[in-house]
Order: structure tokens, then C-alpha cells, then sequence
């Protein structure tokens, strides 16, 4: 698999589509709302224009919300009488329903002149979600950790101790099960590649041992060094993240059989660069092990001869912590900043291998949704199953590489993510098909026709 890197943020090959946030024109593709430029949004992975009463103006926005269930959900709701503004308001069908904001449910009913949108307040103590008005749960948070009963991020499974809940790592030096996942300490090797880390002078090598280096000249792989963009001994000093810390990566040949016997480091994988003959060498690593310093971290690029490549990490940012959007790797180790839907920050966020299968999961929180073939990030479980209604869009649905996307029906169902070529990842007859069109290495399972 080749891989590309600008400066310090990765082109994810899987998305078929380098995607600008907040660029994306009317027509172009999407995959969330921030997308899209202003007066758009992002519906069937397409920028279109939003209509007076928030939805996009598709021929499908009729049908964009959940007909069959949401009717037996609009209990001790009080009609306003109030008919919707909206220009598509005679549009709707009867029985349907969406949100017009969090305190708003618009119902569709039979009226003198057809049928029309009407507003139904949800009352100070509910909220509309998906075209129903809920119930909200005061927020208990004895800890101030924002996970508890209640609370939006979710509950806590210890509510005495800050650092333990669900939005953190696991921390090998206590005793609790600080990420709330049921097992403590897990993945916590004592014999990880350079255990307690290196003396300064020295740096952790691909043979995870420490060895002394000299900053003026390239000997090694991942050795640091200073002098940027010079290229001797095989290596060339580069800055990849834009920190100004500069480390040495093999050069190596793409146009060959074998690309990464051109490594001058045994123990390492061709593909870091652009789409000349040159390119980067990359160590490979476990997950177990890691890379042996606090600045790599061992991401999942799926190099034949091992579970991932070091690369760059900024080990002040940790899971949950806000980070550049622009720098992809501004995180820790095994960790990637992936811009939040408004787009104006970054959240770091654990990276994960999506096509596990066997019903495992790099994920401790969340399940893994698929950027490419080999590479995903774990985002948040929205408790349904695949072929079920879901929300908010890009959730996980419980289970790795089924996700909550638009659905051609109307709304958002959980739907099997797959690998483009094979119809492995799919059950029950279903094909693997590139719905984006983009030519991407991920598809989604469905039907043929």
C-alpha cells in the first residue's frame, strides 16, 4: 500500500478524495456537514444546498427522517397549531417527522389545503432528536471528568477519580482499569521495545536497543538530527509533523519489485512520500511494543512484515486532548487529530485496524471506523446494530467497520463498511460496492441490482 504524506497531515487513500474542510462546493463529495462551504451541506456524501427548514433540497429530504418509527414516539407532546414556514412545507407526507431545532419537532399533518409541517414545542425537560422528543437526563458528575449519569460524554465507571473514565488511555503505572473497559492494565508489556526509554545521547533503534548518535550526521533510522533536508549514509534528515524536531528515514526506491529491500534498514517498510521513485522508509512495529520513544508513535499502516510504522507523535497531546486539525500526527503514540465537526480544532483520537474480524478490536473505547483498507480511527458506539436506524452520523454501531451513514432510504441506518475487490467483509449475499464513486479502496455492503 503506498502512502502519502504533505507536511505533516496524511492524504487517507481510502476516502478516495482529499477533502477540504469547509471548501467542498455544491455537487462535490462530503463526509460531514463542516465540508462543505457556506448554505451547503453534506447529504448522500454530496454538498447540497440547505432548504429554509434545515434540510437538504434533494428529492429525498421527504423521506429524511424515521416514517416508521418516530409516530409512536410523540407522546406528551403539545401541537402548537403553528404551521411550518418552510417553502416545501405541503411537500411532506403525512405522519412524518423531523427536528426543527433542539426544542422543536415539526409533524406533518392532514390540513385544509393538504398536508402541511406543524411545530410542536418538546416541553423544558425534553429535547428533539431524530424527529422524537426525549427525555434529558440531568448530568451527574462527582468527579468533574464530564462522564457520569446523564452526561453527554457518557457514564463514568469509577466517579471518584478524575482520571479514570472512559475518554482516557490506560495507565500501566496503576492498578485501576483506567479507561473503564473492564480489564486493567491491558497491553501493558514490560518487555516493550526500550522499556523505560533512552539516556539522553542515545536513541531507541529499530532493534529496540539504545545507541548513541551524533546530531550532525545520519546513521540510522529514526536517529534524531539537525540538519534538515541533507541526505548522506542512505537517510535523509526531514521534519515530517512540521515540529522542528528532525529525524532520519531511509530513502528507497518505489519503481522496483521488492521496494522495501532498497530500506537500508532491514526492519523497515517503503511507501512514506509522494508518487515519484523516491520515497521514505518507515520502521516497522507492534502495537505491544511501540517504538520505544515518547515523540513515535506505532500507527497501523499495514506493512506486510509487521501491525504498524513508527512515525511522529507529540506526546503532550494525549486521548481526548484538543490538537492542530491541520497536523494529523500533533498526538501521542497510536493516537491521530481528527478535526471535530465544526472544524475549527482537532481531537485526539486512538487509531485502529478496522478488518480485524474474530470480533476483535484495537479500539478500548468505541469501535473502528474504516478510512482505508488497513487504517481507521475508533469514534464513539451509538448502541445500534447493523441495518438500524442510527445517529449522529459516523458514529459507530457496536461493532468495527459498521458505521452510521446516509442512507438511500432516508435518514441514517448502520451500514457495513468493506475493502474495494472482495465481497469477504460482506454477509448474506451482499457485494461490496464503491457507492462514492470515488475509486477508493472502501466500499459499503448492499445489495446488487
Amino acid at each position: 500500500m503506498k502512502r502519502m504524506m504533505v507536511l505533516g497531515w496524511f492524504v487517507l487513500a481510502g476516502c478516495g478524495v482529499d477533502i477540504q474542510s469547509g471548501q467542498q462546493l455544491a455537487g462535490q463529495a462530503c463526509f460531514v456537514p463542516s465540508d462543505c462551504s457556506t448554505g451547503l451541506t453534506c447529504f448522500e456524501r454530496r454538498c447540497l444546498p440547505i432548504g429554509a427548514n434545515g434540510t437538504p433540497t434533494s428529492e429525498n429530504n421527504q423521506t429524511n427522517q424515521n416514517n416508521e418509527n418516530n409516530l409512536n414516539n410523540q407522546n406528551n407532546v403539545t401541537d402548537s397549531g403553528v404551521p411550518d414556514g418552510g417553502p416545501d412545507a405541503g411537500l411532506c407526507q403525512p405522519g412524518e417527522t423531523r427536528c426543527a431545532d433542539f426544542n422543536t419537532v415539526l409533524v406533518c399533518v392532514e390540513g385544509p389545503d393538504g398536508p402541511q409541517a406543524v411545530r410542536r414545542p418538546c416541553g423544558d425537560a425534553r429535547q428533539c432528536q431524530m424527529g422524537a422528543c426525549v427525555d434529558v437526563q440531568t448530568c451527574v458528575d462527582n468527579d468533574n471528568d464530564g462522564y457520569g449519569p446523564g452526561c453527554d460524554l457518557g457514564p463514568d465507571c469509577d466517579d471518584r477519580r478524575p482520571n479514570v473514565n472512559p475518554g482516557v488511555r490506560e495507565d500501566c503505572t496503576t492498578p485501576f482499569d483506567d479507561n473503564c473497559n473492564g480489564a486493567a492494565n491491558e497491553r501493558c508489556n514490560p518487555d516493550a521495545c526500550c522499556a523505560g526509554g533512552c539516556q539522553d545521547g542515545t536513541f531507541c533503534n529499530t532493534d529496540c536497543i539504545c545507541e548513541m548518535f551524533e546530531p550532525d550526521i545520519c546513521r540510522a533510522q529514526n536517529q534524531p538530527c539537525f540538519d534538515l533536508e541533507s541526505f548522506v549514509n542512505g537517510y535523509y534528515c526531514v521534519d515530517i509533523n512540521g515540529t522542528g524536531n528532525g529525524r532520519c528515514y531511509g530513502v528507497c526506491n518505489q519503481s522496483v519489485p521488492n521496494p522495501d529491500a532498497t530500506c537500508p534498514d532491514p526492519n523497515s517498510s517503503c511507501g512514506l512520500g509522494g508518487d515519484g521513485d523516491q520515497a521514505l522508509c518507515v520502521s516497522n512495529c507492534s502495537f505491544d511494543a511501540g517504538c520505544g520513544d515518547p515523540s513515535l508513535g506505532c500507527l497501523p499502516l499495514g506493512t506486510p512484515q509487521s501491525e504498524g510504522s513508527c512515525l511522529p507523535a507529540n506526546p503532550n497531546n494525549q486521548l481526548g486532548d484538543t490538537c492542530d486539525p491541520d497536523l494529523f500526527l500533533d498526538c501521542g503514540g497510536g493516537l491521530v487529530c481528527v478535526p471535530t465537526p465544526n472544524g475549527n480544532n482537532g481531537r485526539c483520537r486512538e487509531a485502529c485496524r478496522p478488518f480485524l474480524g474474530n470480533g476483535q478490536s484495537d479500539c478500548d473505547q468505541g469501535h473502528c471506523f474504516s478510512y482505508s483498507a488497513t487504517f481507521g480511527v475508533c469514534l464513539p458506539d451509538n448502541n445500534s446494530t447493523e441495518g438500524e436506524q442510527c445517529g449522529p452520523q459516523f458514529s459507530m454501531c457496536n461493532e468495527d467497520a459498521v458505521s452510521c451513514l446516509p442512507s438511500g432510504f432516508g435518514g441514517s441506518r448502520c451500514q457495513r463498511l468493506c475493502r474495494l475487490g472482495s465481497d469477504a467483509d460482506c454477509d448474506g449475499g451482499l457485494t461490496c460496492l464503491d457507492v462514492g464513486g470515488e475509486g477508493g479502496e472502501i466500499g459499503v455492503c448492499a445489495p446488487m441490482f
